[in-house]
């Protein structure tokens, strides 16, 4: 978990305290003494002590070790006990039931209060902050810790002080706040430098803001040295979080195989604590590390899991990033369930305000929105996401903070220097950690062989059951395969005709471009055959462009019409910004995910092309604005402030005939408002029925 306080530190099964053993002890002798009197053998006691223990140490906190302090409280102990019993308390219940955490948490601080002790309320502020951590609800353990501070300065030792000042730096971290998340884990390393008790926390705060900062090798490399530290002691599980951290690099770098088996191991030993923050970041790394290997499905199962974890601990933010890792997990499905998705998307955004606040979670929040939109075609939403991903990253990484990490790298120098001894001692700790995990390996198979054969006939059917069903699935998807591979054929052909125009009649026309621009650089006396080449020229010039118009129409991937209009809008920024003038567009955001007609689309098209020709032929303006809306009908306006013209009068031009055609061919309605000097209004509108192909 963050940045948990240091007067405890977590093994695999019990609480150690650090500063007072008595009431660790006393609950440990009533659990022996609770064991059944049948046990009176010194060998079946020992051997049900041996079972009895490994249970506990199975997984980080059972029931009968939180029951037992509770039973506790109801018995006459000191005061001093009582604390300490309320605090462990209130540590275990913010792993797994944070608002009961805050609850013992509460009761700590009174009594500390009545009885003036400074550590009990030492106690109950780091209880209430590291609860409020596992609600996501950062702004509260910041209060709450900086309070928990302010009493650990007054007794305890470097070691506390530094755990205090990190558990400050990660809410300030969570929240975006950087520069201050970096001082307060400055202030922490420098109060550790040459101390013996060491807060092997620090390589793992280290490790996450490096990865942040894409500086992959520097977080391996805390991430290993906080792991082999952490490895054989009783901060074992904070090891586990280092390795999630060292493949989150491994993931980054290219190297997802070692990614998944890292997290999988990881994930396989979180699960025995009571540290379901660490769990459940561990289960969102699977998942990216699935998506990357193209494995949705086991993605999905991973952020399911995740959503199911963070829902028991009411835990805000990992809802809400659970609910987005869902919605871009299936966006990457060949056959998309859009209403799925779409349902996700709608749970990811009204459950954004409540953590805007905590920037660092909205920096990752927004790129997977704009990817996820992206992946299904939204392509404006997904602008406006990565915009506002793009903003809030430069105001959480600028010049300033970046020297102070440099600032921070230096401090840590010295690390470096341990890190080929520190690789040689973790060579020969994994030789021995691999000849322990043989010997656990070979008597793992005696149980698994004994169970298998108790179970055999239960798993038999259960695989017959399956078989029979990946059978069933297998036709079914036998029949998308044979669908999907009949409309890929019919746009395999499509994009074929479009090549072959492209290849034939395009270099045909661009060789009669270049041979008549040759002939026009000769000397030629004919004033006529000059410019009998020079329009040759342009109308090669002008069929290539239209021929290109056509293959883009053609083309089966832009048969959308959001391709539509964003090419329409492409085309006519790129036209006018050869020209002195001021050009805006101004169009929806949400558009309709609809496939079009190619006819309609290509004569649209056309339309506004004519429509921009005779803006910069002819009006010689100054400002024009592209107006486009969608409702009954898709509706396109070109408004000007040029020289104008007299519209009442009969249109004369070839520009305006030719819009007059285009627009009758797809029964749309055009409509031309000029004055003279007054600038002109061209509007397109065109019934939606007749656009889309529903």
């Amino acid at each position: 978990m963050y940045g948990r306080g240091e007067f405890y530190s977590k093994t695999k099964g019990e609480v150690k305290y650090v500063c007072n053993y008595e009431t660790c002890l006393n609950v440990k002798i009533k659990l022996i003494q609770n064991l059944p009197k049948i046990v009176v053998n010194k060998r079946l006691f020992s051997a049900v002590l041996l079972i009895f223990f490994s249970q506990f140490i199975a997984s980080a906190t059972i029931r009968q070790y939180i029951d037992s302090f509770e039973n506790l409280l109801t018995e006459p102990i000191s005061t001093n006990q009582r604390l300490n019993a309320l605090y462990t308390l209130s540590y275990e219940y913010g792993l797994i039931n944070p608002r009961k955490g805050i609850y013992y948490a509460n009761k700590c601080l009174k009594l500390a209060k009545q009885v003036k002790s400074i550590k009990g309320q030492f106690y109950g502020y780091n209880g209430m902050g590291n609860a409020y951590e596992s609600l996501a609800n950062f702004d509260s353990a910041l209060y709450y810790h900086s309070l928990e501070y302010q009493m650990v300065k007054n007794f305890g030792t470097k070691h506390n002080i530094a755990a205090a000042l990190s558990n400050i730096g990660i809410c300030y971290k969570e929240l975006g706040n950087y520069s201050q998340a970096l001082n307060y884990f400055l202030q922490a390393y420098k109060m550790m430098e040459g101390e013996k008790a060491y807060n092997v926390r620090i390589h793992y705060y280290l490790a996450e803001m490096y990865y942040m900062l894409s500086r992959y090798e520097e977080s391996i490399l805390h991430s290993k040295i906080g792991f082999n530290k952490c490895s054989g002691n009783e901060f074992e599980y904070i090891g586990y979080n280092m390795i999630v951290t060292f493949a989150k690099c491994k993931l980054k770098t290219g190297k997802t195989d070692s990614a998944i088996i890292l997290l999988s191991e990881a994930r396989a030993k979180l699960k025995t604590y009571t540290d379901q923050v660490s769990y459940g970041i561990c289960l969102n790394a699977l998942g990216e590390a699935y998506i990357e290997a193209n494995d949705y499905r086991l993605a999905i199962e991973c952020f399911e899991e995740e959503m199911n974890l963070h829902k028991k601990v009411d835990n805000k933010n990992g809802i809400y990033l659970a609910y987005l890792n869902l919605a871009y997990a299936n966006s990457f499905f060949e056959k998309k369930d859009l209403t799925k998705i779409k349902w996700y998307l709608k749970q990811t955004e009204a459950n954004l305000n409540p953590i805007k606040h905590n920037k660092e979670v909205l920096l990752k929040a927004y790129y997977k929105l704009a990817s996820t939109y992206e992946e299904i075609g939204s392509i404006q939403i997904a602008l406006i996401k990565y915009k506002l991903y793009s903003d809030l990253k430069d105001e959480l990484l600028n010049k300033e903070k970046y020297n102070q990490i440099n600032e921070l790298q230096t401090k840590y120098a010295t690390a470096r220097k341990e890190k080929q001894i520190q690789m040689q001692l973790a060579e020969l700790k994994n030789k021995s950690i691999l000849l322990e995990r043989n010997r656990f390996q070979i008597i793992s198979l005696v149980v698994t062989l004994a169970f298998l054969i108790l179970f055999g006939y239960f798993f038999y059917n259960r695989f017959k059951f399956k078989q029979k069903t990946k059978l069933e699935l297998e036709i079914v998807r036998q029949e998308h395969l044979r669908e999907r591979a009949l409309k890929d054929k019919e746009n395999e052909e499509r994009t074929r005709i479009a090549k072959d125009i492209h290849d034939e009649l395009g270099s045909g026309l661009s060789k009669i471009n270049l041979v008549s621009e040759i002939m026009k650089k000769q000397e030629i006396n004919n004033q006529t055959t000059y410019e009998q080449l020079n329009s040759i020229s342009e109308t090669s010039i002008k069929l290539v462009e239209n021929m290109r118009d056509l293959i883009w129409v053609w083309n089966p991937e832009n048969n959308q019409l959001d391709n539509l209009i964003a090419r329409i809008r492409e085309y006519s920024y790129n036209y006018l910004e050869e020209f002195p003038l001021k050009f805006e567009i101004n169009s929806p955001e949400m558009i309709p995910d609809y496939k079009v007609s190619g006819d309609e689309a290509r004569h649209l098209f056309m339309i506004v092309k004519e429509i921009l020709q005779n803006i910069v032929k002819h009006a010689f303006a100054n400002h024009v604005v592209l107006f486009i809306s969608i409702d009954d009908n898709l509706t396109i306006k070109f408004v000007d402030d040029g020289k104008g013209f007299n519209s009442n009068s009969e249109y004369k031009g070839n520009g305006l005939k030719n819009l007059q055609s285009r627009c009758a061919l797809i029964e749309a309605n055009l409509e031309i408002t000029s004055e003279t000097n007054k600038g002109a209004q061209v509007t397109v509108s065109l019934e939606f029925k007749k656009l889309a192909v529903l």
